[in-house]
């Protein structure tokens, strides 16, 4: 790679790396990230990979890594977009970056059924507040909010706009009333999707229903309390 490269892919981390500090404070009211945290997304837009394993103390924010799911798979899909592509500078950055190699789907399990509806919680609020700056855009709405509504809808790239989320969020455990919905899921592959559940149903669900083990396409994470 030449110095020329080098510093096109520096200067594309430098912007994402902006836009997510102010990502977040425009999500949480002014809070900015912790320093792991920008470090998390340097390497997931470097790599395009998640990291084989996160350790963080507790009260230190692991739940963020929704938020940075969301937030690359957002930049991906306006790397993607030829209509959104000529006026954004972070789908530029994310196209020098690589960033559609991302997986779109985050599984995230926890121990406890209590933490996974945190995290299911945690994950609904963002996508609410994501989806009221995006639709029905307003001039009131926050330009870099508007671009990650756009830029999910553009990284689901489905045609039934009336059936696709920019980002589904799911929650499974065991002991729930199934109904069409709950599935609905399994029919969107390629939106930003966030999956929610327990370590026992994870891991039951793989044993009895050969429920697959995440592919390069999913990021399986595991918090331990």
């Amino acid at each position: 790679m030449n110095d020329s490269n080098k510093n096109g892919i520096n200067e594309a981390l430098e912007l994402i790396d902006q836009a997510f500090v102010q990502f977040v404070r425009e999500i949480y009211g002014g809070r900015t990230p912790y320093a792991w945290q920008r470090r998390l997304v340097h390497e997931l837009a470097s790599t395009n990979r998640w990291p084989e394993r996160l350790a963080a103390p507790t009260g230190a924010g692991k739940t963020m890594v929704i938020d940075v799911h969301v937030f690359l798979n957002a930049l991906a899909g306006l790397a993607t977009s030829d209509s959104i592509l000529a006026d954004s500078s972070l789908g530029k950055a994310a196209a020098v970056c690589g960033l559609r190699h991302l997986p779109r789907r985050l599984v995230i399990t926890v121990n406890r059924r209590a933490l996974v509806d945190d995290q299911y919680d945690s994950a609904c609020a963002l996508t609410d507040t994501i989806n009221a700056h995006g639709n029905p855009p307003s001039d009131s709405a926050s330009s870099l909010l508007r671009d990650v509504y756009q830029g999910l809808l553009a990284r689901a790239g489905e045609s039934d706009m009336d059936t696709v989320v920019p980002c589904r969020v799911v929650r499974l455990r065991g002991g729930e009333p199934v109904d069409f919905t709950m599935r609905d899921w399994r029919y969107h592959p390629t939106e930003c999707q966030v999956t929610c559940l327990p370590v026992d149903c994870c891991s039951a669900g793989m044993a009895l229903v050969r429920w697959r083990a995440p592919s390069k396409r999913d990021c399986l994470v595991t918090i331990r309390c």
